[in-house]
């Protein structure tokens, strides 16, 4: 079987899963949690400015939260023709 994944997923219990979870927890140790939020922040910014841009989005909510609400970008996606009734 040349799907290590799938291998390794047959008997043994997620121990891949687990592995990726400690690096998680190391990247996040290493890297501090005020520079991972500051790029989490900055993502949001980036990703909030190019769907602003975009003429069959809709950003929904309040676009002015505290930051701490970054996580809640939401959209609403205009269909490009409009629907006609049938």
């Amino acid at each position: 079987m040349d799907d290590i994944e799938a291998r390794e997923d047959a008997g043994t219990p997620a121990i891949l899963g687990k592995i990726r979870t400690a690096l998680t927890f190391r990247v996040k140790e290493e890297l501090g949690t005020d520079r991972l939020l500051a790029r989490e922040h900055e993502l949001y910014a980036l990703a909030r400015e190019r769907f602003a841009r975009h003429p069959r989005l809709w950003l929904l909510g309040s676009l002015d939260a505290p930051g701490w609400l970054f996580c809640r970008l939401s959209c609403s996606c205009q269909a490009a023709r409009p629907c006609t009734p049938a």
